[in-house]
């Protein structure tokens, strides 16, 4: 049995009046229903065209490239997981340092556009002459070093100190190769060096005491960049 007193007895009752207030809460039913289905279908396009800025190369990059404006661009693309963590203004991207080659029109991010090197406080910038090929140095690459003629004033035997040097004792008579930087850190890309076949020249940040042994011993011989 119908309790008369229940908010809705009023809507059972099988009166016109009763018929017409059902009607009017039909109505109302259904466009709050429409209004929310609206809603929905607003936010669910929202979230499928919602699109998002982009840094991307305006042209192909190469590794060790310095970013320049116009090298980069800024583009409205889809907003995806993929390009979460992309630059977004190209003043984030600009100055910095290409870590690998990049295509035209692919974002950049800072895993692949490294900060520009800074000279690190109490350290200087020497250009070395370097003897082996030191093409794929980058800036930001840190290099030891090394003597081709060693650190002595006075040639002896002795066994050489580079990392991985297994060629064992070093004939009577000449210098063992020495360690002249442990971790020089270049500033640019390697240059051809025109005074030398083969050689390159590369600006590197290191202690006044290392670069005094470096130009002590590039008068004396050869000098290798080792890669760490």
């Amino acid at each position: 049995m119908t309790n008369r007193y229940a908010p809705w007895a009023k809507l059972t009752r099988p009166t016109l009046a009763a018929r017409r207030a059902r009607a009017r809460l039909s109505r109302a039913v259904a466009v709050i229903c429409a209004v929310a289905a609206a809603a929905m279908a607003v936010t669910l396009l929202d979230l499928l065209v919602a699109t998002e800025s982009v840094v991307v190369a305006s042209r192909t990059l190469h590794r060790g490239d310095v970013i320049g404006v116009e090298d980069v661009m800024v583009v409205e693309a889809p907003r995806s997981p993929v390009t979460e963590h992309a630059f977004s203004e190209t003043s984030e991207a600009v100055g910095r340092v290409a870590q690998s080659d990049i295509g035209a029109r692919q974002p950049l991010f800072p895993a692949n556009a490294r900060d520009a090197p800074v000279v690190p406080t109490g350290r200087t910038v020497l250009e070395v002459v370097v003897a082996n090929d030191a093409s794929a140095l980058v800036a930001g690459d840190t290099v030891r070093l090394v003597s081709a003629v060693g650190c002595e004033d006075t040639p002896g035997p002795g066994v050489s100190d580079v990392a991985g040097d297994a060629s064992g004792p070093v004939p009577e008579g000449r210098a063992s190769p020495c360690t002249l930087a442990e971790d020089a850190l270049v500033m640019k890309r390697p240059v051809k060096d025109e005074n030398g076949a083969g050689t390159a020249v590369i600006p590197l940040a290191m202690t006044p005491e290392a670069a005094l042994a470096v130009m002590d011993s590039a008068q004396l011989g050869a000098i290798v960049a080792v890669t760490r």
